[in-house]
């Protein structure tokens, strides 16, 4: 029956084909959803990252300018002390 043209195994094959076919499409889109997914993923991670090394640096930007200030008060102190006597 393959053989014949047009036969009940051509049909069978063409049936076949197409679902095969469908059913690769199927599974290909949800590689891709899961592709898209996982970089969604990733890219949140990552500014989430970048948001906490920012929020690092501003914590330690604002140590550093309590500690020169803490430093000038210091030092202004003495130099007025020097200048009293």
């Amino acid at each position: 029956l393959a053989s014949l043209p047009g036969g009940v195994g051509d049909r069978w094959e063409e049936e076949e084909g197409a679902a095969g076919g469908v059913a690769e499409e199927e599974e290909e889109e949800e590689e891709e959803e899961e592709e898209e997914e996982e970089e969604e993923e990733e890219e949140e991670e990552e500014e989430e990252e970048e948001e906490e090394e920012e929020e690092e640096e501003e914590v330690e930007e604002e140590e550093e300018e309590k500690e020169e200030e803490e430093e000038g008060d210091v030092g202004g102190g003495e130099g007025r002390e020097e200048l009293l006597t």
